[in-house]
C-alpha cells in the first residue's frame, strides 16, 4: 500500500453534496486525506510517496459490479471462455480445438455462449456438439448461466435417460416426438448436473480469482457482489486472511447451503479484511435471454411458456421465516412481472417484520413502477444491467412483443423510491460500466433517461445487508478507492461516454491497474 499519493490539476468528482468537482485529492494510508484545491491537498501530506499531474484528467469513486458472477467468471478461465465468440462456427472450433488437445472421454466445460450473438432463435441441440466433440462430454454454461448445453457423450456419462424427470424449477428439454433430451438443461436442472463435473483446485480457483480481480481493475472496479458455493468462499476467506484478496468482495450465501453456511459461523454483515458476508441468495424464476423469466402472460413465440417458477409461495413464506428468525436479507433474482411482484411481496412482509434486514431484488427487467409504489413506500434495492437495454432489444421483442416497452424502466424505478445499483450479470468481456453509464443516461428504445449524477451513484452504490445501498463518497477519512478517466463524462456528448478509457484504479490508496505511459508524475 503507498503510504501517500497526491492527484493534483484534474476534475475530481466526489459524489458528495456539491457537484462541483475540485482540482486535487491527497491519499494518506489508504485513505483520503483531503479534497480540494491544489494547495490544500499538499497541506494535507508531507513528501508524498506519489504525485500524479492529472492534467484535466477526470476521477470518480471507482465503479461497482452489483451483479457479479465471481465463480463464473473464474471457472471460464479454468476452462473454456466461449463469450468472445460472435458465431456458431467460432464457437464449434473452440470446442473442436479443446477435443483434439484433450485425452479421449476427458470433459470440456464451457462458459459464455449466447444464441443470439450467432443470429439464432432457437436452442442448441446435441447433435450440433457431436459434430466436433464425439468423443469427449461436452457441457458448455450460457451466458446469463441459466441453460447448459451437452453433447451426446455428456448425457450418456449422467444418465439423463428418457425416464429422468424434470427436477422442481428446472427443465431437461426433449424432443417432441422421441421424448429423447435436446442436451438443453435449464434453470434448476444445471445446478444439479454440474454436480458431477470435475472440481478444479483450491490453487487453480485461486489463480483464476486473480485473474478476474485485473480484469475488474481495467474496468475500474473494486467492488463486487456475487454468490458463492461452499468451496468458492473458502478460497476467497483463505485469500483474503493472507492479504491476498485484490477486491472487496461481498458475498451472499445460496438459498440451498444458507443453514451448512451458519453453521459454520456465516453471519450477515460481518467484515473481514476485504471479504463481507451478505445475504441469502435465492433465484425466483429464470432469465429473459433463456426464456424461462416467470410472467403473468405467455411468450409471444409460445403461448404455453409462462417462464419457470423456481420456488412455489409456501417455500418462500417458509423462507420468510428464516431470514427474520437469523437475520438475513434476501437477495432475490426476479426478471419476469410474476416473479417481481412476488418478490416485492415478501420484501413488504419481511420489512414488516424486521427494520434491520435490507432486501435487494436483483434484476427487476419488468419491474413495475406502480408495484413498487404500492407495495414499498420506502423503496428499494435494485441491481441491474442498463446495458441490456440496447443488448437485449431484440431479444425482448421477440420474445414479450410490446410489453418490452415498459421493460427495464430505470428512471420509473428511480422516481418511485429505488435506489440503483449497475452490475454485469453477464461475462466480463462483453460489459463495460462506462457503457452501462451511457445507456443509462441516454433516450435509448424510447425510455426516459437517468441525469448523469443518478447514473454515476448507481454505477458506484454499494450495497452492504445491513445498511443496505450506499453512496462512496471522495471525502476526508473514506477508503481511497477511485477511477482516473481519460475524459470527464460531464463534459463528453453521452453518446461518447461509453468509449471513455480507464486510465488508472486505486484500491485502498494503492495504484493497481495503470495504462501504460498515460500518467504523468
Amino acid at each position: 500500500m503507498s503510504d501517500t499519493l497526491l492527484l493534483l490539476s484534474g476534475r475530481i468528482h466526489t459524489l458528495g453534496s456539491d457537484p462541483r468537482p475540485v482540482e486535487a485529492l491527497a491519499i494518506r494510508a489508504g485513505r483520503i486525506a483531503a479534497v480540494g484545491s491544489n494547495d490544500e491537498a499538499r497541506r494535507a501530506v508531507d513528501s508524498p510517496s506519489r504525485t500524479i499531474d492529472l492534467a484535466g484528467k477526470s476521477v470518480l469513486p471507482s465503479f461497482s459490479d452489483s451483479l457479479g458472477r465471481l465463480h463464473y467468471e473464474a471457472m471460464a478461465r479454468i476452462h473454456v471462455d466461449l463469450s468472445r465468440e460472435s458465431s456458431i462456427p467460432e464457437t464449434f472450433a473452440v470446442v473442436e480445438r479443446f477435443a483434439k488437445a484433450l485425452p479421449r472421454d476427458n470433459w470440456i466445460v464451457g462458459y459464455g455462449w449466447n444464441k443470439w450473438h450467432w443470429g439464432w432463435k432457437r436452442f442448441p441441440h446435441r447433435a450440433d456438439l457431436d459434430l466436433v466433440s464425439p468423443h469427449h462430454p461436452v457441457f458448455l454454461l450460457s451466458s446469463d448461466g441459466r441453460v447448459a448445453w451437452l453433447n451426446s457423450a455428456a448425457i450418456d456419462l449422467l444418465g439423463i435417460g428418457h425416464d429422468t424427470p424434470n427436477p422442481p424449477g428446472g427443465e431437461v428439454e426433449r424432443d417432441r416426438a422421441t421424448h429423447a433430451a435436446t442436451g438443453i438443461l435449464k434453470e434448476s436442472a444445471v445446478e444439479i448436473f454440474s454436480r458431477h463435473l470435475p472440481t478444479p483446485s483450491p490453487s487453480k480457483l485461486e489463480n483464476a480469482f486473480q485473474m478476474v480481480a485485473k480484469e475488474y481493475f481495467r474496468k475500474g472496479v473494486t467492488f463486487v457482489q456475487s454468490h458463492s458455493a461452499a468451496e468458492e468462499f473458502a478460497v476467497l476467506k483463505s485469500l483474503d486472511d493472507r492479504n491476498a484478496l485484490n477486491l472487496r468482495v461481498l458475498v451472499h450465501a445460496p438459498g440451498a447451503m444458507l443453514e451448512s453456511f451458519l453453521k459454520e459461523g456465516w453471519k450477515s454483515g460481518r467484515r473481514f479484511n476485504r471479504l463481507e458476508m451478505g445475504g441469502s441468495w435465492l433465484a425466483i424464476d429464470g432469465t429473459l435471454a433463456s426464456q424461462t423469466a416467470w410472467m403473468t402472460e405467455p411468450y409471444v413465440d409460445d403461448w404455453n411458456n409462462l417462464g419457470v417458477q423456481r420456488v412455489g409461495k409456501d417455500d418462500l413464506e417458509t423462507w420468510v421465516e428464516k431470514w427474520s428468525q437469523w437475520e438475513v436479507p434476501p437477495v432475490l433474482h426476479a426478471s419476469g412481472d410474476a416473479a417481481c411482484r412476488l418478490s416485492l411481496g415478501v420484501f413488504s412482509e419481511l420489512c414488516g417484520r424486521s427494520e434491520r434486514l435490507r432486501p435487494l431484488l436483483v434484476n427487476g427487467d419488468l419491474l413495475s413502477p406502480g408495484d413498487l409504489a404500492s407495495v414499498l413506500e420506502s423503496g428499494v434495492d435494485v441491481a441491474v444491467n442498463p446495458r441490456r437495454i440496447e443488448s437485449e432489444h431484440d431479444v425482448g421483442f421477440h420474445y414479450l412483443g410490446k410489453r418490452w416497452n415498459r421493460g427495464l424502466e430505470l428512471k420509473g424505478w428511480v422516481r418511485n423510491g429505488a435506489r440503483l445499483q449497475f452490475g454485469s450479470g453477464e461475462p466480463l468481456s462483453r460489459w463495460s460500466p462506462l457503457v452501462a453509464l451511457q445507456v443509462a443516461v441516454a433516450a435509448t428504445a424510447g425510455r426516459e433517461p437517468l441525469t448523469l449524477e443518478e447514473a454515476l451513484r448507481a454505477a458506484c452504490r454499494r450495497w452492504s445487508p445491513l445498511e443496505g445501498a450506499s453512496d462512496p463518497r471522495l471525502s476526508p477519512g473514506e477508503p481511497a478507492d477511485l477511477v482516473i478517466l481519460s475524459e470527464d463524462p460531464a463534459e463528453v456528448p453521452k453518446e461518447r461516454i461509453g468509449g471513455i478509457e480507464v486510465l488508472a484504479t486505486v484500491l485502498d490508496g494503492e495504484v493497481v491497474y495503470e495504462k501504460e505511459e498515460t500518467l504523468q508524475a
